[in-house]
């Protein structure tokens, strides 16, 4: 006989009353058991920014008194000051991101994102300002972007695999291309759709110190991740115990244009008891807290292409007519992204649950559903950050 855990005496371990005895007893309890792996789970890709000045008012609040980067076309913008986001439209948790569920703030640390979301990819007709709603973000520019997850990765890392195709506008047709950039005087492929070759390292870096107002990184995540590194502790090689890493620094690389990496040096802590600012998961402080913020992560990325960046139909030979071929005012480029994290025990990938199925330019929508990455960003073809050093200097 087993005593349960409340006291009851338990006299048949499997879960009915089948097992009858020679006068036809039955007995009188009996115990069902099932195992559950809990994974966790990743999400609530975020872009909050962009280096590209035509779309920093859609990302951030304007200056008071106004002042102007383009005159009468652009304001100045205040880099801490959050407008617009683009995320999902489900959150962390598989679940619809609303008004009643704090949009994508799920714990309640990251108050730029109670704000509904523009739906990923980052396209020229999501700008709010009309007259750059035909202008696509341009090769050379970056975006600053961050994925959640929940689970124990706190001490794992978040890979990234760039995929770039380009859109035939006129066609509706997609091409997978291959990236390279010019290296003094030559080119040398940076990004080689899905393979696994030796390319030039072109350098993925995390400037925190310059970048984490603009990431939205506020007192309140600074504290939570701060107290949560101190508390659990790691073995460093020597044997000695040591806080967990976190960002810091300038010029932290984790990567380059074909693969990116994040550690513990891209990682916040983001985690509370309190769930969509409702729902207390530890009442009674039951629970050792600097548990729930462990479990809830935040990772910290940038993604770009430097201006030199030219594109190929994947496999072709890299020469100035298969360029052309690619640099069109009737092409863009679309950036996808292939997002996994890597845990103590479990491998999860991150999926857009399909809300990035098309893409609209120009007024016209496109279908793009045999692309099986999430696509973040619409690109130009023919158009670079070097071009605007012109405009820029002329105002």
């Amino acid at each position: 006989m087993v005593i349960a855990t409340n006291g009851q005496s338990i006299d048949n371990m499997l879960p009915a009353n089948k097992e009858r005895s020679n006068n036809y007893d039955a007995y009188h309890s009996g115990v069902k058991e099932a195992y559950i792996d809990i994974v966790g789970r990743i999400g609530n890709l975020i872009m909050e920014d962009t280096t590209d000045f035509r779309f920093s008012n859609l990302f951030k609040n304007p200056k008071q008194p106004t002042s102007w980067f383009i005159p009468k076309v652009v304001k100045d913008v205040l880099q801490n000051s959050q407008n617009k986001i683009l995320g999902s439209t489900v959150d962390i948790r598989g679940e619809s991101a609303n008004a009643s569920n704090n949009w994508l703030n799920t714990y309640g640390l990251l108050d730029f994102l109670n704000k509904n979301p523009i739906s990923f990819p980052l396209s020229p007709d999501k700008n709010n300002i009309p007259a750059l709603q035909r202008q696509p973000l341009r090769i050379g520019y970056k975006s600053l972007q961050d994925i959640q997850t929940i689970g124990n990765y706190s001490n794992g890392t978040v890979q990234i695999i760039p995929y770039y195709y380009v859109l035939n506008l006129s066609k509706g047709t997609t091409t997978a291309v291959d990236v390279y950039m010019n290296v003094d005087g030559s080119y040398k492929p940076i990004n080689l759709f899905g393979a696994a070759n030796i390319v030039y390292n072109n350098k993925t870096t995390l400037d925190w110190d310059n970048e984490n107002q603009r990431r939205n990184y506020t007192s309140d995540e600074k504290a939570r991740t701060e107290e949560i590194a101190d508390a659990f502790k790691i073995e460093d090689t020597a044997g000695n115990l040591v806080s967990l890493q976190t960002p810091i620094g300038s010029n932290y690389n984790y990567g380059n244009n074909q693969l990116m990496q994040l550690t513990g040096r891209n990682r916040t802590f983001i985690g509370t008891s309190i769930t969509n600012d409702k729902i207390n998961a530890n009442p009674g402080n039951v629970f050792y807290d600097l548990l729930y913020g462990l479990q809830a992560q935040r990772w910290h990325f940038t993604c770009g292409l430097p201006s030199s960046a030219v594109f190929v139909e994947r496999g072709k030979t890299l020469n100035q007519a298969n360029i052309n071929a690619m640099r069109s005012n009737t092409k863009v480029v679309l950036m996808c992204l292939d997002i996994k994290v890597f845990g103590d025990t479990y491998v999860l990938q991150y999926t857009d649950n399909g809300e990035n199925s098309a893409v609209k330019v120009a007024g016209k929508t496109y279908n793009l559903s045999n692309i099986p990455y999430p696509i973040v960003e619409v690109i130009s073809s023919n158009k670079s950050s070097a071009d605007d050093l012109e405009v820029r200097g002329t105002h």
